[in-house]
């Protein structure tokens, strides 16, 4: 996606739960800017433990979150409406 158009993107995204054995790992992708995105998958993929990092409800192990090019060091704050919303 061209700069202008970017509204998040995720660079090798990872979190461990303290047992080690779950969790998310090296996940990438680009959202665009004005659009819906779904996080869908079989039970026990990390789709929750992807918001719950993404939103700033789990600390993330290593990785960045852009927000237009820019990284966001505190998610727990910045992602809250009207940058973002989420529904369970």
């Amino acid at each position: 996606f061209p700069y202008t158009t970017l509204f998040r993107s995720v660079k090798n995204l990872n979190f461990k739960y303290s047992d080690a054995k779950t969790g998310i790992e090296n996940i990438n992708f680009k959202v665009k800017k004005n659009s819906l995105t779904v996080i869908t998958g079989r039970v026990g993929s990390g789709k929750t433990t992807l918001i719950r990092t993404l939103l700033g409800l789990l600390p993330y192990d290593s990785g960045e979150i852009q927000w237009n090019g820019k990284a966001i060091d505190n998610c727990r704050d910045f992602f809250v409406p009207p940058n973002s919303a989420y529904t369970a």
